[in-house]
């Protein structure tokens, strides 16, 4: 999106920026060999490390940094091992898992549709209270978009995108009464483009909340966000319902389970209300600008969809009942891959102490290319698979790993997936 700092650099991005290395790597072999070794050791080095988990999108941005400095120490260096931190315990994240939560917390409330119709005036004076503005500062600059508060407590929603994929966000949230509120970040789904946030302060105004079946293709819908710039107030825009139940792709990640509409929203709308006739939310607004979508008009992700995602994040600052690799990987592209004359797939960059792989024969440098039999040519694809098992599950892994000076081989190891009790969320 255009309004607030990405922070999700792709793989190649990473190298093709590099500092280049005081020692010569050579020239790239047809198969295995040094060449092949090299793109491992780069990519082991300094590539954008992601953290493997349900969705396998959340970055892992304290990682990254750690293997960006040890490349910067030892570049050239193949063996990364011995190092004594634990791959999730980060001491440079503030703000850890938990912060904010609320164990009591018994859910969202949805209500159906009552079948008395609102002017646009009075959704505007219903709803207007219940929309923040969301001010993230990264790096002395300023990014806006928009959030609903959840509870008479404070807890609001937004994207995850807005506030960059990171708990560790300077956050505040402005009020319709134009009271600032310092905010914390709860925890965040990039799964689903879900930020949870809590508001210091009291006396907040609680959205009504509605059933998806509460609109209909072609009925009437708001959209109630704030504006770009600070010193204006809320915004209220008027269009029909287009479409249910869309999928949508942005940040590189498909997402199901948007509504559709032709009611504008700008970047700054983004986290704000889709409203039905009745004055009920019923979807969280996403601006067009942020999609990789070539139809026109807005969007808002159906909370009814989302319920029990923003469930656990406000009771435990994490979506339960996904599993994990504990492993850090990076999408190997097909042009590397040919390049180099091996497999496409997920590069395994570092192993966690306490993860899948743990217990095997499996070393960082090794090509996940298949998972449970289905072939695994990038994150998005790993992901899929493991979407469909539980903690617990054993699955079958075929990994490449290169040989010095011949072709590599493959080889198939049992792992049993591990709950991801919040360590890919943070």
């Amino acid at each position: 999106m255009k309004h607030y700092p990405k922070q999700t650099p792709q793989p190649e991005q990473e190298l093709s920026q590099q500092t280049p290395c005081q020692c010569p790597y050579g020239q790239p072999r047809p198969r295995g060999g040094k060449g092949t070794r090299t793109l491992i050791v780069i990519l082991i080095g300094i590539a954008s490390a992601f953290v493997i988990g349900f969705g396998g999108y959340a970055i892992f941005l304290s990682v990254q940094q750690h293997l960006a400095d040890d490349n910067t120490q030892s570049q050239g260096q193949e063996d990364l091992g011995g190092q004594e931190q634990d791959l999730f315990e980060s001491a440079e994240t503030k703000n850890t898992v938990g912060t904010g939560t609320d164990p009591s917390f018994s859910g969202l409330s949805f209500h159906s549709a009552a079948g008395k119709g609102l002017s646009a005036s009075q959704i505007f004076e219903q709803i207007a209270p219940s929309v923040v503005s969301v001010t993230v500062t990264v790096d002395e600059e300023t990014y806006r978009s928009s959030g609903v508060i959840l509870t008479k407590d404070g807890y609001a929603l937004t994207t995850a995108s807005s506030i960059g994929y990171s708990r560790d966000a300077s956050v505040t949230a402005r009020t319709s009464d134009n009271k600032k509120h310092k905010a914390t970040v709860v925890g965040y789904d990039s799964t689903r483009d879900l930020a949870v946030l809590k508001l210091e302060g009291s006396g907040f105004v609680a959205a009504s909340i509605g059933k998806a079946d509460t609109a209909s293709v072609g009925d009437p819908v708001y959209t109630v966000t704030t504006a770009d710039q600070a010193k204006y107030s809320g915004v209220l825009t008027k269009g029909i319902l287009s479409a249910s139940n869309r999928y949508l792709t942005y940040d590189s990640v498909s997402r199901d389970g948007y509504f559709q509409t032709d009611a504008a929203v700008s970047d700054s709308g983004t986290g704000g209300a889709l409203v039905n006739e009745e004055g009920q939310v019923i979807g969280l607004t996403i601006s067009a600008n942020a999609l990789e979508e070539t139809e026109s008009g807005s969007y808002g992700l159906a909370l009814e969809q989302v319920s029990q995602q923003v469930t656990d994040l406000i009771q435990k600052g994490y979506v339960g009942g996904r599993t994990r690799l504990g492993i850090v990987g990076s999408t190997l592209t097909k042009e590397e891959a040919k390049r180099y004359g091996v497999p496409q797939g997920v590069i395994v960059l570092q192993i966690a102490k306490d993860g899948a792989f743990a217990a095997t024969d499996v070393q960082e440098g090794d090509i996940i290319t298949q998972m449970d039999g289905t072939t695994v040519t990038n994150m998005a694809e790993l992901a899929a698979v493991m979407e469909q098992h539980k903690a617990g599950d054993s699955v079958e892994v075929t990994l490449y790993r290169v040989k010095d000076d011949k072709d590599g081989e493959s080889y198939t190891v049992t792992i049993t997936l591990k709950e991801d009790s919040g360590q890919t969320q943070r």
